[in-house]
């Protein structure tokens, strides 16, 4: 469900900016808002919390992003709020971007490995998924140490597993389903 607010609520945002020609500023503006959101806990639960009132949430809103963000997106975040759909912004904010990503030919991708990369290697990485995808990637990058080694990637739908878990459960597949013939 919340993949489905975000998709509508960012879309049409992507949609309004787009057709305004207005897609730099809000990449700034969105970039700023989320960045605020995921660092300020105290702002989400003031959002989120049941004794504030709708109209008290959209006040602040409005009084601290009036002049510094677009009223486009003021407008959004107030609608969310009126919407009680104020816990998925980030959400919202995120894939937003993502479309501006996608409008400029940038790819989002998710790298996981069981240890942290050197720079050399996310340089490497970076550069290998552009050349794989004919377009430019941007990778986000995550350590999971139950990988043991290699890397998973999904880049949108698509999807690398080149990690020993990944082998492992492979190869434990295969043995699962091979018949063993015992001559006698």
């Amino acid at each position: 469900m919340e993949q489905q607010i975000a998709k509508r609520y960012g879309t049409a945002l992507f949609e309004l900016a787009n057709e305004k020609g207005t897609l730099t500023e809000l990449k700034e503006e969105v970039s700023a808002v989320l960045a605020v959101l995921k660092e300020n806990h105290q702002l989400m639960e003031l959002l989120l919390h049941p004794k504030v009132s709708a109209g008290d949430k959209i006040q602040l809103i409005e009084n601290a992003l009036t002049g510094r963000t677009s009223h486009d997106l003021i407008g959004l975040i107030v609608l969310t709020i009126k919407k009680g759909r104020q816990g998925n912004l980030a959400a919202i904010l995120e894939y937003c971007l993502e479309k501006i990503a996608k409008a400029e030919g940038i790819d989002k991708a998710v790298v996981a490995s069981a240890q942290t990369l050197d720079a050399k290697q996310m340089d490497a990485i970076e550069k290998r998924l552009s050349e794989m995808t004919g377009r430019k990637v941007k990778p986000a990058y995550e350590v999971d140490a139950s990988l043991i080694g290699g890397l998973f990637i999904r880049i949108g739908d698509r999807i690398v597993d080149n990690t020993i878990k990944g082998k492992l459960h492979h190869l434990s597949r295969e043995l699962l389903t091979t018949k063993l013939h015992i001559e006698g």
